[in-house]
């Protein structure tokens, strides 16, 4: 019998720890920041991701402005981090395709402490927290990659217009996908974009 009864409990209990959402929200909520582009008195907004080096990633719809003959000009792009504020930002990079924007912070800001990119892409079922932002506060969602696409992931729910251009994170904290209009980019698409700036 006793045997049975520890046969059992090792059926039973999970196979895996339950993931601490909490304690990855503490850690990355000062990661997810808030984007502001004016372009002609126009003014778009998004959330955005700080990664090390000072760079932010988000998303590039409103950071360009095409002008009447055709060329594009970025917009005066400000980024706001918790606890310094409103911050100017210039675009350094993207991907056209995905959507993916990469934000240069001033000198000063390169030695900010960022998100670290995970080195694997997420799975079909893999919990990941959302995180966007309005400005003001910090929103937190828990979601699951529902299915998996090329080049996309898509999650197992809509996601707030706050979120668009913020981050994914995995179980272990790391940056694993950024949020798009289209669906979220993987963070291999990530890595490729920044080892081509």
């Amino acid at each position: 019998m006793p045997v049975l009864l520890a046969l059992l409990a090792f059926v039973v209990r999970p196979l895996w720890a339950p993931v601490d959402l909490r304690s990855i929200a503490g850690k990355a909520h000062g990661f997810t920041v808030f984007v502001v582009a004016r372009s002609n008195g126009a003014q778009t907004s998004s959330s955005g991701v700080l990664i090390r080096g000072g760079l932010v990633l988000t998303d590039l719809h409103g950071l360009l402005e095409r002008k009447a003959d055709g060329t594009l000009v970025e917009a005066e792009i400000v980024v706001v981090l918790d606890g310094l504020g409103a911050v100017p930002a210039r675009l350094s990079g993207a991907d056209v395709a995905l959507g993916i924007a990469v934000l240069q912070l001033p000198d000063e800001a390169r030695k900010l402490p960022g998100a670290d990119i995970a080195t694997a892409d997420p799975a079909i079922a893999d919990q990941l927290l959302a995180m966007g932002t309005d400005g003001k506060v910090v929103d937190v969602l828990g979601v699951r990659i529902d299915h998996v696409g090329l080049p996309l992931l898509h999650t197992s729910a809509t996601l707030p217009d706050s979120f668009r251009g913020g981050p994914l994170f995995d179980a272990s904290g790391h940056l694993a996908a950024l949020e798009l209009p289209a669906g979220a980019a993987a963070a291999s698409s990530v890595l490729r974009l920044l080892e081509q700036k």
